[in-house]
């Protein structure tokens, strides 16, 4: 824990360090960062509205670090996964909620899971490194799900690049309106700590960490390479194709061209900072969202431009993977 702390305050402090060099009003750049969550009401709940996602994504990438798989295509996951979940709610006949929004939710993790299980598979199959796989994958996903939104599922009515709005029963509840704040903030709670009893409370995720620590120990143990090779990485995939669907239940309420974009690449930066523990995601990710929104508060407040939030948060992603190096070249020592 003294090691997450001390990475939080590092990151707290390049950034602030970020915006007092490189803003031209560094001082009230500063205070709207530091004070943008609490601002009002509707700046809170996008916080832990931000916060909820980062946790499922964060999370699901977790497991897949503890398996010793690496998936870059969380992008194309969770934008695949909220576009499966958006064309089963537009197509489909009109059903009540109770049935419709696991439907929804479940489209969204299938989803996501054979997408991200065909990299594990290459890697078993071809020893194609999923590293590689997953990212080049998403790529095209992204672009795919783009086509969607813009061509067949377009509402042609809309000034905006999106589609019709979801059927109003399909929607998770909202818990402080006027803010994005809703229900999905059960799941997220849901999701680590059913994570947690996952890795350590059961025979699978037992053999699951000890594949990611030592694969070829774990063979010996007549632990199945292709299961978990497959696996981890085919959970982070379900995870991050269920944080698509809450996104699109929870805050949008219809599609919208690059509605999910950064998730990906920030439930990474999560399951870096909370040392690939689910139950730290939680940590993680309200400080992650905590940043996002401060730099989001900054940008609109402040004479900040779109490009130095970039910067920062660039920045942000170095230092914590230079920490996990670190760590690991240590432990190699």
């Amino acid at each position: 824990m003294k090691g997450k702390l001390v990475v939080s305050l590092l990151i707290l402090s390049l950034t602030t360090l970020l915006l007092a060099l490189l803003s031209p009003e560094p001082a009230e750049t500063i205070v709207r960062f530091f004070t943008g969550p609490f601002r009002n009401i509707y700046a809170f709940g996008s916080f832990l509205s931000s916060a909820l996602l980062l946790v499922i994504a964060g999370t699901g990438i977790s497991i897949c670090f503890r398996g010793g798989q690496f998936n870059l295509g969380g992008e194309g996951q969770v934008y695949s996964g909220a576009a499966a979940s958006l064309t089963a709610a537009l197509l489909l006949p009109l059903m009540p909620g109770f049935i419709a929004k696991p439907l929804l939710i479940a489209a969204a993790m299938i989803t996501g899971f054979l997408i991200a299980a065909l990299s594990g598979w290459l890697r078993h199959r071809f020893s194609i490194h999923e590293l590689i796989s997953s990212y080049l994958t998403s790529g095209a996903l992204v672009f795919f799900c783009d086509f969607l939104i813009s061509g067949p599922l377009r509402d042609e009515e809309s000034f905006l690049i999106a589609t019709q709005r979801i059927p109003g029963a399909y929607t998770l509840a909202q818990l402080l309106p006027p803010s994005p704040l809703h229900s999905g903030i059960f799941i997220a709670a849901a999701v680590a700590a059913a994570s947690h009893i996952f890795l350590h409370r059961s025979v699978w995720g037992y053999r699951l960490r000890m594949f990611g620590e030592q694969s070829t120990f774990a063979r010996f143990g007549g632990i199945s390479p292709r299961t978990y090779r497959i696996m981890p990485i085919g959970i982070s995939g379900a995870l991050y194709g269920l944080a698509g669907a809450v996104a699109l239940l929870g805050i949008h309420y219809r599609g919208i061209q690059g509605f999910t974009a950064g998730l990906g690449w920030n439930g990474i930066a999560v399951a870096l900072i909370a040392g690939t523990s689910p139950v730290m995601t939680l940590y993680a990710a309200l400080l992650v969202a905590y940043i996002e929104i401060g730099i989001s508060s900054a940008m609109a407040g402040a004479a900040v431009t779109y490009d130095l939030g970039l910067i920062v948060r660039g920045a942000i992603l170095i230092v914590v993977t230079l920490k996990v190096l670190k760590r690991k070249q240590e432990e190699l020592l």
